[in-house]
């Protein structure tokens, strides 16, 4: 990301201190996101299949990787498998990508730069090397771009890239498999030294739910916004309980959102509705009327 002058004249002293304030803020920013991942990296908290037949496939950003209990971190554990019964689960997220980099399979960040290991595209998640025959997906993407340019993207940017990760992983996917996108609980506690405020998750939410209902595989995604779930609001920080850090889920968190109804039912859990056909609200909204 670029930050320009509003105009050719030399900025002033208040508007060179503003912009060195907004630097430092996304520097550290990056700085946090880095160390997270590479926590996570260290353990490989990513995950293969070795090319079995698996039901879901999760891709993204930290919010998708840390979905891996790494309580055992020398046998890494989908929670969501354990939530979800009778499924099989492939963890391919990489803490710190963006949708950008998933939708386009440009490097932007050093989550995603050669010397990290990591390829951050749907080709390389759905390599069958992982697993293959996935009927289920949940992306999680977008925080990191909102995040990374310190709040300051536009909706409709953001919007454009969550759409062109959805459209690069349909590419890739088994014909016909489904999509869930969440995105994302509110903070847990202020960011530091940020212009982010609590009541910017709910635009970055909103952008992410634009991109699944104008994405031309609409009929494909569902959203559900958990942004509620784990008790903050727009204006109400999320509860400690669960959360890691800041920003991302602690072990708790991730099985309080894959325990919801509307995501059981998604995943067509064997026990989401009593009769694992996952006819329950299905569009993740709550009426029931499953149309994504």
């Amino acid at each position: 990301f670029f930050l320009t002058s509003p105009s050719l004249r030399p900025p002033t002293t208040s508007e060179n201190k503003n912009k060195n304030k907004k630097n430092a803020a996304m520097a550290m920013y990056a700085t946090s996101l880095v160390a997270f991942a590479a926590l996570l990296h260290c353990v490989d908290a990513s995950t293969s299949n070795n090319g079995a037949q698996t039901d879901i496939i999760i891709l993204g950003d930290s919010w998708a990787e840390g979905e891996t209990s790494l309580t055992t971190p020398e046998s890494p554990e989908s929670l969501l498998a354990k939530v979800c019964a009778g499924k099989t689960v492939v963890n391919r997220g990489v803490g710190g990508s963006t949708a950008f980099e998933w939708g386009t399979g440009e490097v932007d960040t050093a989550a995603c730069a050669e010397e990290s290991g990591t390829v951050c595209t749907a080709a390389n998640a759905f390599n069958p090397l992982h697993g293959t025959g996935y009927t289920h997906a949940w992306m999680s993407v977008g925080g990191n771009d909102f995040l990374g340019s310190d709040c300051s993207m536009t909706q409709e940017t953001l919007a454009t890239h969550v759409s062109t990760a959805i459209a690069a992983a349909v590419a890739e996917a088994p014909e016909g498999m489904k999509i869930l996108m969440t995105g994302y609980g509110s903070f847990s506690e202020a960011l530091e030294d940020s212009s982010c405020e609590i009541s910017s998750v709910v635009a970055l939410n909103t952008a992410i739910k634009d991109a699944c209902e104008t994405s031309p595989f609409r009929g494909r995604i569902t959203f559900v916004d958990v942004m509620a779930e784990f008790g903050g609001s727009a204006s109400t920080y999320s509860s400690e309980e669960w959360y890691a850090d800041t920003i991302h889920l602690n072990n708790d968190g991730y099985t309080k959102m894959f325990s919801l109804a509307s995501i059981q039912s998604f995943f067509e859990c064997s026990d989401s509705d009593g009769n694992g056909d996952g006819n329950g609200d299905g569009d993740g909204d709550g009426d029931g009327d499953g149309d994504g």
